[in-house]
C-alpha cells in the first residue's frame, strides 16, 4: 500500500491517505451513478508541430457499461462503447471496431473513467499502474505510470485531478511520443435523463 502526501484537517493537523483509500472513496461515490453527462474541452498538444488543437465535446454514461465519448470539429470523433463492443467513428469513414485493452491512450482513458464511475474495481489500478497521490487545497492529483509493457510503450503517464466532491475535473495523458492530451470536464450531471439514442 502506497502512502503519499498529506491532507489537512480542520484542526490544522495532517493525516496521510493511501492511494487505496482514495480510490476506494472514488469508486464508492461512483457506484451511486446510474447516468452521467458532462461537457468537455480537449487540448491536444502535438510535439512534432509544437501546436495545440482545442476541441469541445461531451461524454455520456449509462450503467452498467454504455459510454459515448464525442468530440466536435475541428477534431471530430465518436467513441461508442456498449457492453464489450467498442466502435470508433470519424466523419465520412466507416465505423471501426477497436480493442480497448490494447488501445493505448484511448483504452487507458476509458479504464480510468470506469474506475471513477464505479464500474471497474479500484484495486485494478494498483495492478496496472504505479500510483502516487498529491493532495492539494481544492483537488487531489493522482499520477499513474503504466506497468504493462505494451501500454508503457505508448503512454508515459496519466494524471487525474479530482475535486473535493470526488467529481473528475481533468485528465492529462502524456504519451511516449511527446504528445499531450488534457481533458477538462464541466457541467457534470449525475443521474439525469440522457438524450434519446445516446448509444446508437
Amino acid at each position: 500500500m502506497i502512502v503519499v502526501g498529506a491532507l489537512a484537517t480542520a484542526g490544522g493537523a495532517a493525516r496521510a491517505e493511501s492511494v487505496d483509500a482514495f480510490l476506494g472513496r472514488l469508486a464508492a461515490a461512483g457506484k451511486d451513478t446510474r447516468t452521467l453527462q458532462a461537457q468537455l474541452v480537449q487540448r491536444k498538444r502535438l510535439s512534432l508541430f509544437r501546436t495545440e488543437v482545442v476541441t469541445k465535446g461531451r461524454v455520456l454514461f449509462e450503467r452498467p457499461d454504455r459510454l459515448r465519448w464525442e468530440t466536435f470539429r475541428p477534431d471530430a470523433s465518436l467513441l461508442l462503447l456498449v457492453g464489450q463492443r467498442a466502435e470508433f467513428r470519424l466523419p465520412g469513414e466507416p465505423a471501426r471496431v477497436i480493442d480497448l485493452k490494447h488501445g493505448g491512450a484511448l483504452g487507458a482513458l476509458v479504464e480510468q473513467l470506469f474506475v471513477w464511475l464505479g464500474v471497474r474495481p479500484a484495486r485494478d489500478i494498483g495492478r496496472q499502474y504505479t500510483a502516487t497521490l498529491q493532495p492539494e487545497k481544492r483537488l487531489t492529483r493522482l499520477s499513474l505510470v503504466p506497468k504493462e509493457a505494451v501500454l508503457r510503450s505508448r503512454v508515459k503517464q496519466l494524471v487525474l485531478e479530482v475535486g473535493a466532491d470526488l467529481l473528475l475535473q481533468r485528465i492529462v495523458v502524456l504519451q511516449k511520443d511527446g504528445d499531450t492530451t488534457a481533458i477538462e470536464f464541466s457541467s457534470v450531471k449525475r443521474n439525469a435523463k440522457l438524450p434519446p439514442n445516446s448509444f446508437k
